[in-house]
C-alpha cells in the first residue's frame, strides 16, 4: 500500500511544490516592511549625532538630537505619504518627496486671502511689535595719513572747526580729506546699514547723534572721520499703512504653520511611530 502511495504522481507533485515555496521564501524577496510603522532605534540616533557633530564640530544635547530626530520622523511622514500619492516616481531623496507633501499640502489648504479687517486687528493687538528703528542722513569725508593717525587726527579737527565757524564749506572740506571708495552719504540709514557701509565703530558713534550738525571728529578702521547729520528719524511704532505687507505675511505664515501642523496630526494617527531603544527626555511627547 505504501508503496502504491509513494509512486502516486499528485503525491510527488505535491512534495515538489512543497520544496519550490521553502526555496522562494528562503532564497526570493524579503516581505515589504511595514509602510505604516515608522521606527526610532538607536541606529538612526547614531546617524543623526554623527552627522550634527560632521556640520557644527560639537555633539549636539539631549534637546537637540530630540528635534533633530522629531524632524526626521516628520521627513519620513511625509515621505511615506509622498510614495502613497505617487510623488517620489520623479525623485529618489526622501527630502525633496517631504517638500512636495508640504507644498501641496500648502496649496490644498490655502485659506482665502487676509481680509482689512484681521489685519487691522493684528496691527491693534501687535503694534509695538512693529517698529521703525531710529535713522539718519549723513554725509562724510574720511582723513588718513597712512601710518600717522595723529596727522589725521589734527587734520580732521581743524577742518571741523573751520565748518562749524563757517569759514569754508563741504565742497572745500571735501577737496582736503582723503579720497575714499565708501560711500559719501547714505539717506535714512538705520544701525544695519551703517554697520555693513562704514563697520560697527561708525555706526555706534552716529546713532549717538540727537541733533543735526556736524560731529567732533572720531576714528574707526577706515581713519577719522567728519559726518555732518542732515535729518534725524527717531525710532517709533510703524503706522499701520507701513506695516500692512509684514502683517500679512506674518498672518499667512501662521496659518500655513496650523495648516502643517494639521497635516502632521493626520499622519501620526495614519503612521505608528515606535521608539526601540533611544531614551532622551521627551523624545516620546515630541513625536
Amino acid at each position: 500500500m505504501w508503496q502504491a502511495i509513494v509512486k502516486e504522481p499528485f503525491l510527488h507533485l505535491l512534495l515538489l511544490g512543497s520544496a519550490v515555496f521553502a526555496l522562494y521564501r528562503w532564497l526570493g524577496p524579503k516581505p515589504p516592511p511595514d509602510t505604516e510603522v515608522v521606527v526610532v532605534n538607536q541606529a538612526l540616533a547614531s546617524s543623526i549625532r554623527q552627522r550634527f557633530e560632521a556640520e557644527l564640530r560639537r555633539p549636539p544635547t539631549n534637546a537637540e538630537l530630540v528635534r533633530e530626530l522629531q524632524s526626521e520622523v516628520r521627513r519620513e511622514l511625509l515621505y511615506r505619504e509622498g510614495q502613497a500619492l505617487g510623488l517620489d516616481q520623479d525623485d529618489v531623496i526622501k527630502r525633496r518627496v517631504a517638500e512636495k507633501v508640504e507644498f501641496l499640502a500648502a496649496d490644498l489648504a490655502h485659506a482665502a486671502p487676509i481680509d482689512e479687517r484681521a489685519l487691522r486687528e493684528a496691527y491693534a493687538r501687535t503694534r509695538d511689535k512693529y517698529q521703525r528703528p531710529k535713522q539718519v542722513s549723513l554725509r562724510q569725508l574720511v582723513f588718513s595719513a597712512d601710518d600717522e593717525s595723529e596727522a589725521a587726527l589734527t587734520l580732521a579737527n581743524r577742518v571741523y572747526h573751520e565748518l562749524e565757524q563757517g569759514s569754508i564749506d563741504y565742497e572745500t572740506a571735501r577737496a582736503r580729506a582723503t579720497p575714499t571708495l565708501l560711500p559719501a552719504a547714505l539717506e535714512r540709514a538705520d544701525a544695519g546699514e551703517l554697520s555693513r557701509s562704514y563697520g560697527s565703530d561708525f555706526a555706534a558713534q552716529v546713532m549717538r547723534a540727537t541733533k543735526l550738525g556736524w560731529l567732533p571728529p572720531f576714528e574707526s578702521g577706515f581713519g577719522v572721520h567728519l559726518v555732518e547729520v542732515t535729518r534725524l528719524f527717531p525710532s517709533g511704532p510703524l503706522p499701520f499703512e507701513e506695516a500692512r505687507e509684514d502683517i500679512r505675511l506674518e498672518l499667512e505664515g501662521q496659518e500655513r504653520e496650523r495648516n502643517l501642523h494639521k497635516l502632521y496630526e493626520r499622519l501620526r494617527a495614519k503612521y505608528e511611530v515606535r521608539v526601540e531603544g533611544v531614551s532622551l527626555p521627551g523624545l516620546e511627547q515630541a513625536l
